[in-house]
Order: C-alpha cells, then structure tokens, then sequence
C-alpha cells in the first residue's frame, strides 16, 4: 500500500462549511507533514481550493482571519516550492506580504482606540480608588469602636475596591495582549517582503536557498494554530 495514501485521501476531502481560519487550524499540521513528505501538489491544491473558496470571505478588519490567510498562503508557495513552480511560489509570497501590511495597518488603527479607552478607564478607577482607599483609612483610623453604620460603609468601600481591583486587572491584561498581537503583526508585516526579494532564476540556481527558505517557513506564528483570543473593549 502506498504509504502517503492516507495523506492523499485526507488531502482530497472536500472543504467542509465553515471559515479559513477553522479549516486552517484543522489541516496546518498534516499540510506541513505532508510538504516535509515531498507532496507538494495536494497540498497546492487544497490550500489553493481553500484560498479560492474561504480566503475572499475573510473580514479584512478580522486580525485573527488575515492571519490565517496569510499562513495559508504560506503553505501555498511552500507547496510551490516543493512542485518547482517558483512564480506561483512568489505570487502567493507577494499577496501574503500585502495581506500581512494591510492586516497590521487595519490592527492597528482598531487597536488604538481600544488602547485608548482601556487608559481613559484606567485613569478613571486609578483615582476612584484612590480616594476610596483614603475613605478606608480614615475609618480604620477612627477612634473608639466602629459603629453599625461605620462597618456597613467599610464594607461598601472594600467591595467596591475590589471591583476596581479585577476591573483595572482585566484592562491592564488586555493592553498587554494588545501590544503582543500588535508586536507579532509588526514582525510579519517586516518578514513577509523579504521573501519576496529572490527572483525564480537566482533561486533555481541557489538550491541551499530552496533549501533554507522551505525550512524557515514551516512553522506558522503561533496566534494562528489556535485563533487568537478576543480583545475585549
């Protein structure tokens, strides 16, 4: 029995209904086993089919979609690569590379309103809590015992501490996802072009290139094998 026919069955699956992203995340790891197998025409014909048929649904203001759209083009040209088709291997590099700006440009603006509404709040329960905390120091320095009302109020005040507490937490948390979605997408907007800098000829007469370049994209960023999370306004 054919050893990679397993490979080809799975390869030759019919998209199910569902997104780039999904489909992506499915198939990313047996695609990159298969291009390490030297199967390079399923797996361009299945991302192709994939680029094809999901890849214009995705929502350019989507980060996490681009994303993946851009690690199926990888795979595309790496498949490319593999069949020896070194212009289709750069189409689909270049199309990645401007996928990879316009995703960053489109993060980025939708990103710093989000950066600044999580500092206008911040800012915001940063100086409620601090005046409450100078409230609970005055109760707790209070002479004699506390009263009824006393005690109610401390317990008012600590619990909206609290609150504020997980509240600047969550916001503080999403500035730092924030600014590493932004980081990653900076990256591959700066990696992207340069792979487009070999011309066919050069590279067919560079084989330890063909070689180096194959190896360096076979892991796709990380953000992209699992879906990104959420950032939360």
């Amino acid at each position: 029995m054919n050893p990679f026919l397993p490979a080809l069955l799975a390869l030759a699956i019919p998209l199910a209904a569902q997104g780039l992203p999904d489909h992506f995340r499915e198939n990313r790891i047996f695609w990159e086993d298969s291009l390490n197998k030297g199967l390079g025409t399923p797996v361009r014909q299945a991302t192709e089919a994939l680029l094809q048929e999901e890849g214009v649904a995705v929502n350019p203001s989507d980060y996490n979609g681009m994303h993946a759209l851009v690690a199926v083009m990888n795979l595309a040209a790496r498949a490319c690569v593999v069949e020896g088709a070194w212009e289709d291997a750069l189409e689909h590099l270049q199309k990645a590379s401007q996928a990879a700006a316009d995703n960053a440009a489109t993060a980025e603006g939708t990103f710093a309103k989000l950066v600044e509404q999580h500092q206008e709040r911040l800012t915001v329960w940063r100086e409620e809590s601090a005046t409450q905390k100078k409230r609970l120091q005055a109760l707790e320095e209070a002479p004699g015992p506390r009263t009824e009302e006393q005690n109610r109020l401390r317990g008012e005040i600590q619990s909206f501490l609290d609150e504020h507490r997980a509240a600047i937490t969550r916001s503080e948390t999403a500035l730092k996802l924030i600014d590493g979605l932004l980081t990653t997408l900076r990256q591959e907007k700066e990696t992207w072009p340069r792979s487009t800098l070999i011309s066919p000829a050069s590279a067919a007469s560079a084989p330890m290139w063909r070689k180096s370049w194959s190896r360096s994209r076979r892991t796709t960023p990380g953000p992209a094998r699992s879906g990104w999370p959420t950032v939360a306004g």
